[in-house]
């Protein structure tokens, strides 16, 4: 007959086995082989990260971290096919039509479970062509540059300050105007 504690013993070392199965601990490891949970992505940068209305079809390049070959991509909401470059870089097709309408447009990727989530959105922007379409000319004899409307995102050089630029050739030559 079997005393009390030998039961115990005998439950025990049961238990013991059926954690290391279970768990899949390594033998003599001492620690179970539990599947890391994946990182959260984070996007630091969108190659083009704007683009004219009507522009060809192309690829955008997503650069961050944390980036998994199961990531996937939303762009405005809509999944396209994520291209897993490395750990840092992905890249998606954007046909014509994600390309017609000027707007800013969320790209967000997302890692699976375990852990996982989506990253934090970054704007692909889409600039309505129609402003490289006008001209400005105050002198009529004088040869006519293109006038592009520039909205400039960030923090002001100085309150009260706004500017107009001068498209020339390649160039933009800020001509601004200090309102006070």
């Amino acid at each position: 007959m079997c005393s009390s504690r030998d039961v115990t013993r005998v439950l025990c070392s049961a238990i013991f086995m059926a954690g290391v199965l279970l768990n899949g601990w390594a033998a003599g490891s001492g620690s179970p082989a539990y599947p890391a949970d994946n990182p959260v992505p984070k996007i630091t940068s969108l190659s083009p990260w704007v683009v004219f209305t009507g522009a060809a079809a192309q690829t955008l390049t997503i650069a961050g971290t944390n980036f998994l070959a199961s990531s996937t991509v939303t762009y405005n909401g809509t999944a396209h096919a994520a291209t897993f470059v490395s750990a840092t870089s992905l890249t998606i097709p954007l046909t014509a039509k994600d390309l017609a309408k000027p707007g800013a447009y969320p790209v967000v990727v997302s890692n699976p479970d375990p852990g996982g989530g989506a990253s934090p959105a970054m704007n692909f922007t889409i600039v309505d062509d129609e402003a490289t379409n006008h001209s400005h000319c105050d002198v009529p004899s004088q040869p006519c540059a293109p006038s592009v409307s520039v909205r400039l995102i960030g923090r002001p050089i100085r309150q009260g300050v706004s500017g107009n630029f001068l498209w020339v050739g390649t160039i933009l030559v800020p001509a601004l105007l200090a309102i006070f």
